[in-house]
């Protein structure tokens, strides 16, 4: 029965879609589960990166703060979605936090045994290189928007990519987020301060680019804010 629920589980997410019956056999063998609450960290920095994770139900956020205090969001991480997979190739310490966003069940691996499932399958080796061949080149397209985006531009790609990744339910025929984002989230996303976050999302809702719903954001223009992500001046 418990290896039926946790096949189930792998079945329902894409990243092991090909793997599913070896994952949900190791998992079910050799996992450790442990529940997060919303706001409480799975890992902070200088923690010892001696475990892998993999989200059951709920979702993290790995962020990064400066030494002056200011904090970026570097990824959000859903059900089936592998996180602090480093430390299979170079263990050392973490630099990151992550934070339950709300109260979140993990599939809680060791490194040593995640490395020896990669050991006795290539498949899953291969997996997990090119997750952090891809997450790779999201934190350089990151690092390069905070670089070379305006403020702006980098709030109208933040919303564009969350509607693309959570779009799914309507609210007064309209398409909205089923994530719930304060502007201080929305804010570290862009990578900018709460106050100027508040501001430009001020002047999106005036334009008539998004609304709110509570603090579920509804999409009203998606044009608008591809033209803004790309041409803003």
């Amino acid at each position: 029965m418990v290896q039926d629920l946790v096949k189930d589980f792998i079945q329902r997410v894409d990243m092991f879609s090909a793997l599913d019956g070896r994952i949900a056999r190791k998992l079910e063998q050799e996992a450790q589960e442990r529940f997060v609450r919303r706001r409480d960290t799975v890992f902070e920095p200088g923690d010892p990166e001696n475990e892998v994770y993999i989200v059951k139900e709920g979702r993290v956020r790995i962020y990064r703060q400066s030494p002056a205090g200011k904090e970026i969001s570097l990824a959000l991480f859903d059900p089936g979605e592998i996180f602090g997979e480093m430390a299979l190739f170079f263990p050392s310490q973490r630099v990151n936090t992550a934070e339950a966003h709300e109260d979140t069940e993990l599939y809680v691996v060791p490194v040593e045994t995640f490395q020896r499932w990669m050991q006795e399958d290539n498949e899953i080796k291969e997996l997990i290189l090119y997750i952090m061949a891809d997450r790779r080149r999201a934190m350089e397209q990151k690092a390069s928007d905070l670089v070379a985006l305006e403020v702006p531009q980098r709030m109208a790609k933040t919303i564009l990519w969350l509607f693309d990744r959570y779009r799914t339910d309507i609210i007064t025929g309209r398409i909205a987020l089923n994530i719930r984002l304060t502007h201080h989230e929305l804010a570290s996303l862009s990578g900018t301060t709460r106050e100027t976050a508040t501001l430009i999302l001020n002047r999106f809702r005036r334009d008539g680019y998004i609304d709110f719903f509570g603090r579920r954001m509804i999409l009203l223009n998606e044009a608008e804010l591809v033209r803004i992500a790309t041409t803003y001046e």
